[in-house]
């Protein structure tokens, strides 16, 4: 039998204070013993209730746990039916502890009853209708809470740097022509607190509530994310939507920011850098003043004394917004000490030193050398820094 659940506005998923794995196997689809069928809806008609910021991004519906439906908020209550867990309920009021809600049936008079937290859990709901245009240069959105994406189109380009460029490292070369296959899907931003906390308000991504450096939340990229960390937030994604996400390989990586470009980085070198990224200048020296910074100070003020929001700089030519600055950003290859032997087809290179992992994109704490299309950042893989954060990429197929 099949359910159906409208989106639920301004509600946060840890209010039921459970995990969202019990309640059955199928989110959207289900049967229930002796053909007891409910179709229902998820409406919140809350007054005074105090949302964090981001849950109005949020489409949730609230699924009973196997339990009892009772006449009033009173564990001593007459019961007024008993639900299978996984049933969706359409909620009228909260309470403390409890919420009213309705069980409408196919067939016989509609239910209506209290349960207590215990006896229910909000899961994520994706509403495909969300969804753009899935082609090349198109914009889209799996559901409310799965980032912005963008479709990249298949390509071949020159990976790397020449020994020409300034502040180049030899781990950058030799560089060598490398093919993109398919087109592939990549977020329009990097990932956002915002985002992340809908992944931990959801019970995913281990309960990681990462420090933002006072940089602030919101739709800032999240830092002090681990490799190990970003595949957690995008394995739940994946298991949200159906749909596989994953970071970037390397050379997607960089053939999705130089963007057809092959200049150090993907603007005209008379440009002004803090048009197009939020790094080490003016503004950051002045605020944080780092005696231990050896970048270069980038002679421009882009406003923000760390990061900016997503979306605060002009995007490439694929719409892609902060490849360069802002956080750095992890990729799914291991660290290889340049790219004799690397695979050129666009796939990740998971062999070589895999406790190190690349991340690229520089950050907002480096200056020139450190923020250019091509330079590679080897990390650990469990470490988490104040400028290590991630972009996803989804596959089209």
């Amino acid at each position: 039998m099949d359910f159906e659940a409208f989106p639920l506005q301004g509600l946060p998923a840890t209010k039921a204070g459970a995990s969202t794995h019990e309640a059955g196997e199928d989110r959207g689809h289900g049967r229930f013993p002796g053909g007891a069928a409910f179709l229902v809806f998820v409406v919140a008609l809350f007054a005074d209730f105090a949302a964090p910021r981001t849950a109005d991004a949020l489409e949730l519906r609230m699924v009973a746990r196997q339990g009892p439906v009772r006449e009033a908020a009173d564990p001593n209550s007459r019961l007024v039916a008993t639900v299978p867990a996984g049933v969706p309920l359409r909620v009228l009021r909260e309470l403390e502890a409890w919420y009213l809600v309705d069980l409408t049936q196919r067939e016989g008079p509609a239910i209506q009853g209290y349960v207590s937290l215990s006896d229910a859990e909000w899961v994520a709901e994706c509403d495909p209708k969300s969804a753009g245009e899935i082609k090349p240069g198109g914009v889209f959105q799996d559901c409310d809470v799965a980032p912005r994406m963008t479709v990249i189109p298949a390509g071949t380009f020159i990976m790397g740097s020449p020994e020409s460029e300034p502040h180049r490292h030899s781990s950058e070369g030799p560089q060598r022509e490398v093919t993109i296959p398919a087109p592939f899907a990549v977020g329009v931003f990097e990932v956002t607190h915002e985002e992340w906390e809908s992944c931990v308000r959801m019970d995913g991504c281990g309960g990681l509530k990462p420090d933002d450096e006072g940089f602030g939340r919101g739709r800032r990229p999240v830092l002090n994310i681990s490799w190990h960390a970003a595949q957690l937030y995008t394995q739940w994604l994946s298991d949200l939507t159906g749909k596989r996400y994953r970071l970037l390989s390397e050379a997607e990586w960089e053939y999705a920011a130089r963007a057809g470009s092959t200049t150090v980085n993907y603007w005209r070198p008379e440009d002004d850098f803090c048009e197009f990224a939020s790094v080490y200048d003016k503004t950051d020296n002045a605020f944080h003043n780092f005696d231990f910074q050896l970048d270069a100070i980038i002679p421009c003020d882009d406003g923000f004394a760390g990061t900016a929001p997503a979306g605060s700089f002009q995007p490439n030519s694929f719409g892609l917004h902060d490849m360069i600055g802002n956080a750095g950003e992890w990729t799914q290859d291991c660290f290889n000490s340049d790219y004799s032997g690397g695979p050129t087809d666009g796939s990740a290179w998971e062999s070589g030193l895999c406790f190190l992992r690349v991340a690229r994109g520089g950050g907002w704490f480096y200056g020139a050398e450190g923020n250019r299309s091509a330079i590679r950042t080897p990390r650990l893989a469990k470490s988490a820094t104040s400028v290590s954060g991630f972009r996803v990429a989804r596959d089209l197929k």
